[in-house]
């Protein structure tokens, strides 16, 4: 799924190094012995589909993950804006010039970046001077970068990290334990999520 802002489009790669969870918490949350294996890849499965569930809620990245962003022109006013906070060092500017030859931007030469700290920071490009020109197609720009909460601000301020991952287990826990939405007994009735009540309070917590 791609996430759009003005000029750009960007979109997650499918697959990441670092979960907030790892299988062996997420066992040890689940009282099952490490010996037992056999649900070891639907346990796994679970913890990629909370983690999923967490970041699009709550409007973040829990751990480092490579983005690509891909723009059809320089924004007018010439800053770029990617709407979220990560690790400048991994960032990685390439477009396509006039004669149609994918080049490589040149960091603190060619443009430069803003210090993007903590989760309400953006990460922003500036030219140094001006934009190249581009050759006229789309996605003439492309961006690659990390972004994720444990991979820069876990250091300074773990309590948004720590929620969200508390609210992994207990998804965790709810989807293992109850393979269904409903329980049957005397009545019907629906299980609730208790993790909706955390994510709530990490959307209100805003970190400077």
């Amino acid at each position: 799924m791609s996430e759009y802002l003005p000029y750009f489009r960007i979109k997650p790669s499918d697959d990441r190094s670092t979960w907030a969870v790892t299988l062996a918490e997420a066992k040890a949350h689940l009282r099952i012995e490490s010996s037992y294996t056999e649900d070891d890849t639907y346990i796994t499965e679970l913890i990629k589909i909370a983690q999923s569930l967490v970041e699009i809620e709550c409007s973040l990245t829990l751990t480092s993950q490579e983005f690509l962003a891909t723009g059809d022109e320089w924004p007018e006013d010439e800053v770029i804006d990617l709407g979220m906070s990560g690790s400048t060092s991994t960032i990685t500017v390439k477009y396509y010039n006039s004669d149609n030859v994918l080049t490589t931007l040149v960091k603190d030469t060619d443009y430069y970046l803003s210090n993007a700290i903590g989760v309400s920071a953006s990460i922003r490009i500036y030219p140094v001077t001006s934009w190249p020109t581009l050759y006229d197609k789309p996605d003439s720009i492309e961006i690659t970068f990390d972004s994720g909460m444990r991979s820069t601000i876990i250091g300074d301020n773990p309590a948004t990290y720590l929620l969200g991952k508390q609210c992994m287990y207990l998804m965790i826990g709810r989807y293992y334990e109850m393979r269904q939405d409903v329980i049957t007994g005397t009545v019907v009735h629906e299980v609730p999520l208790a993790a909706k009540h955390i994510m709530n309070q990490i959307k209100n917590i805003t970190i400077c």
